[in-house]
């Protein structure tokens, strides 16, 4: 019962409570399926911070660094708020990680259930700091499209 409170409590503090009620109308079920199937295949969900450049670019080359270090039974769903301090690098982070607008609510929804801690991903682990160097150990780059190098080519020769 204390949950259905919290739930509606919530959702009353949202400008789209419509939206909000009928989200939870899908993603409230699907959660309690994401988290039946843990033991086979763990789902993890958060949002990146892309509000600040200087939280998003290295809380994102983080998440990244940490993908490729991750088990294979393992899939990490983000979501990005509206605010975007970076458009470009906003479109490159999700071409490299698996970025759904409908996973706020499924993260929403995990928060809201006890329970959920094994299923999240804060935007950050260690304060937006690389400080055990993975990032640089990996030695990740974020490619460009080819047609954007191109592009790109052509109009500092002209």
């Amino acid at each position: 019962m204390n949950y259905w409170v919290r739930l509606f409590g919530n959702i009353g503090q949202h400008r789209d409570k419509h939206k909000y009620i009928v989200h939870v109308l899908w993603a409230l079920p699907l959660v309690l399926i994401i988290r039946l199937i843990r033991p086979l295949l763990l789902i993890r969900l958060g949002y990146l911070n892309s509000v600040r450049i200087g939280h998003f670019t290295p809380d994102t080359a983080e998440h990244i660094a940490l993908s490729k270090v991750t088990p294979k039974n393992c899939l990490d769903w983000y979501w990005i708020p509206n605010r975007v301090s970076n458009k470009q690098w906003s479109l490159m982070v999700k071409r490299t990680l698996t970025v759904h607008n409908w996973t706020k609510y499924l993260d929403w929804c995990n928060l809201l259930l006890p329970g959920g801690e094994a299923h999240s991903r804060p935007s950050t682990y260690r304060g937006s700091r690389d400080q055990d160097g993975l990032v640089y150990k990996l030695n990740l780059a974020m490619p460009f499209l080819a047609q954007r190098v191109q592009y790109s080519t052509l109009r500092i020769q002209h």
